[in-house]
């Protein structure tokens, strides 16, 4: 309402008192000085309501959760540019003590509030003077949460709105796509790896004036036992120095997922592993990273919007397919590194050992039933999954390129003589770890011919280059037919382990373009760069023919035969990205393997970043981007759909109180920062107490007038 001036009022009664001029001096002396005593009564309590504000209508409170998912800042920090996360050790997949939710009540009115009186579905649950409260709620679920405010003068208001407490469960399954292959959480150490060379300048010092003594010992018995002695000090100087340079090498390996849930087991680093006799974890064996698109846009749902949590279960592993890895057990990834051989030969360090201890372990579970496990029958919000890629054994078909040409046609004609002396050469080359410990040292060892020989698993794999044509289409078409028995197999296997779970929750994502280069043009290799710097960024051996084919066939099969499942199965297929004109593959046609603004890993960036070729023709950090952008973009118009327009009106208050607020609302669609969902509705006590106060004083004062006018013109 809009209050008028006390003394304008008594103004206008003045004005319409002025016919008694019959009146006598004393009496209208009487009356104006008792006017007067009320005007300055009434200018003395409109000062006091002015100077100390009154509640007012009380804006809604609001309401927020404590992040789960968290940066880890130096995983970040290697990153730039790309926030990495990190789960919280604290996070349970359930708190034993409940959902903690910090209610913020501290700027709904501008009055001075002594006291916030807080009850949830009816019950008391807290009062205090501050205006934040943490309450923990046992469940998720929507709860009437009411606010009762006392300012210092007494007067009183209540708030009431809907509070949705909103934990998001995440649960990331797949392959390498989805782990994150190609970027452990920590990479590679460089700077100790620079170091190590200098060591291997020591070693060989000391084993070069070992040998030497070792000589003069045989033409010179007369000091003998001298130089005996010599040698022996020599040798434990060399034990000392192996064993500090091992665990100066093993600091260096990549760490995969720095940090491990509270619902699973703290992964031991490779230095526990070598030296200690510890188990290797899943991380570790499954090249599991949280660089990975899936647990990036996790992290950026929990971001969004501070009403929710996010719990991310990150269960992908690389080498996964629908049959091993999805429904049953898989054996993981290889964790020994290109230097193993240096390390077993120079260090000591027995891998031996480390793959005996891998082989009792087992298998890494499927992982369907671990998730199972792990949520421990909560309510899945969404599964994503990347799968597929190794079902039509990808990998196993670029091997094929590499070694047989034309891979893809059974009839097409041979490279050349050339094309394969050089091609053997470059295997030759990529096999040998003397390659890429100067890669990664700074050392000169592939100078000296036969220190370390191409490794026979290498070889064998990569070595014979004169395999039939078209072995690689062959393979691709027995695969491909057997794709969609495989997507039955894996719907029938999410709905017996999680009975109830609408099939809509289930995301898949679509593959990236790997083929071409930043002029959308495919790769493809000639012996003429056999010798560039920069050979091993375009695999030896693919020509353009097969890159071509690698596309137009099996890159376009595959995602086609996603898409098919995922509209019979009633699946989502995740394919755009956040602006909805791009697709995941589309937005990469510019960014394969061979450009140079790849969001691919490369052979020698793979070698760098985990000492291993496995992480090559995975997304790099901007290939994780593409897939966040695409994931991030499908779960939040699901988790946060269009707010349908509200009529206004709120629940019926029946508190008994002098005025009320009441609101409706679930976790808010982080957009633009408003909250369509914040209606005030009634009055609070404090203007109505106000108002009335002063309707009754001025409603004295014209009494007062009357009784004055009476008795002067009476």
């Amino acid at each position: 309402m809009v209050r008028s001036s006390p003394g304008g009022t008594l103004r206008r009664v003045m004005a319409e008192t002025r016919y008694a001029v019959s009146a006598s001096a004393g009496q209208i002396s009487r009356w104006i000085n008792g006017a007067r005593g009320v005007a300055c009564g009434i200018l003395l309590f409109c000062f006091a309501t002015t100077t100390t504000a009154a509640i007012g209508t009380p804006r809604l409170f609001d309401w927020s959760m404590p992040d789960r998912l968290l940066v880890n800042e130096r995983a970040s920090a290697a990153n730039p540019g790309v926030p990495v996360p990190r789960y919280d050790p604290d996070a349970l997949m359930i708190p034993a003590d409940g959902w903690a939710v910090a209610l913020d009540a501290c700027d709904v009115t501008d009055a001075t509030i002594q006291r916030y009186a807080w009850r949830v579905d009816g019950e008391s649950v807290g009062s205090t003077t501050e205006c934040r409260f943490v309450h923990r709620f046992p469940d998720e679920g929507v709860y009437q949460v009411e606010l009762r405010l006392t300012d210092v003068t007494g007067d009183t208001a209540n708030v009431r709105r809907r509070v949705t407490v909103q934990d998001w469960l995440i649960v990331g399954l797949g392959d390498s796509f989805a782990s994150g292959e190609g970027n452990p959480d920590r990479r590679a150490d460089l700077s100790r790896l620079e170091s190590f060379g200098e060591f291997l300048d020591d070693v060989a010092d000391l084993l070069e004036a070992i040998e030497q003594l070792e000589e003069d010992l045989k033409t010179r018995d007369s000091d003998g036992v001298v130089r005996r002695n010599l040698i022996d000090d020599l040798e434990r100087e060399w034990d000392e120095l192996r064993e500090k340079a091992a665990r100066t090498y093993l600091a260096s390996l990549p760490v995969w997922t720095e940090t491990a849930p509270a619902w699973g087991t703290p992964e031991p680093d490779f230095t526990e592993i070598a030296l200690e006799g510890a188990i290797p974890g899943d991380a570790v064996r499954c090249h599991r990273s949280m660089v990975s698109g899936q647990a990036r846009a996790a992290l950026a749902i929990e971001r969004a919007d501070p009403r929710t949590s996010v719990t991310l279960v990150h269960l992908a592993c690389s080498g996964a397919r629908i049959d091993r890895g999805l429904i049953g057990s898989d054996n993981g990834q290889e964790i020994i590194g290109l230097l193993a051989p240096l390390a077993d030969d120079v260090l000591g360090i027995d891998y031996g050992a480390i793959r005996k201890r891998l082989d009792r372990l087992g298998d890494v579970p499927g992982q369907i039933d671990n998730a199972r496990q792990v949520v421990r029958g909560r309510e899945i919000d969404a599964i994503v999954v990347s799968i597929g890629g190794n079902d039509i054994r990808f990998s196993d078909l670029l091997t094929e390129c590499v070694v047989g040409e034309p891979c893809h046609d059974p009839f097409g004609p041979r490279p050349g003589r050339r094309f394969e002396r050089v091609l053997a050469d470059t295997i030759e080359r990529l096999c040998s770890p003397a390659t890429w410990i100067d890669v990664l040292t700074g050392s000169s060892l592939s100078d000296t011919p036969g220190l370390f020989p191409a490794s026979d698993e290498c070889l064998d794999e990569y070595g014979d280059t004169g395999r039939p044509a078209g072995r690689a289409a062959e393979q691709f078409d027995r695969a491909i037919d057997q794709l969609p028995a495989r997507w039955r197999a894996l719907d029938e296997k999410i709905a017996a382990t999680f009975p109830g779970l609408d099939r809509a929750r289930i995301y898949l994502t679509e593959y990236p373009d790997l083929t071409r280069d930043d002029d959308a043009v495919y790769c493809g290799w000639t012996p003429d760069l056999a010798d560039a710097d920069d050979r091993f960024e375009r695999l030896p051996g693919i020509t353009r023919p097969e890159w071509t084919w690698a596309d137009l066939t099996v890159q376009s099969s595959l995602r086609d035969s996603i898409e098919t499942a995922a509209a019979l199965y009633q699946w989502q297929f995740v394919t755009r990205t956040g602006n909805g004109a791009a697709t995941i593959a589309s937005a990469s046609r510019e960014h394969g393997y061979c450009a140079r603004a790849n969001w691919i890993v490369q052979l020698p960036e793979s070698v760098v970043a985990q000492q291993q070729f496995l992480g090559a023709i995975h997304p790099n950090a901007n290939g994780h981007d593409n897939y966040h952008d695409a994931i991030f973009a499908a779960l939040m118009k699901d988790f946060y759909p269009p707010a349908e327009p509200e009529d206004g009106t709120g629940d019926e208050d029946d508190s008994g109180e002098s005025g009320s607020v009441d609101g409706s609302d679930a976790p808010r669609a982080p957009t633009d920062g408003t909250d369509p969902g914040d209606d005030d509705v009634g009055l609070s006590g404090g203007s109505l107490t106000g108002s009335m106060l002063l309707l009754l004083a001025v409603g004295i004062l014209i009494r007062r007038l009357r009784y004055g006018m009476s008795r002067a013109t009476g």
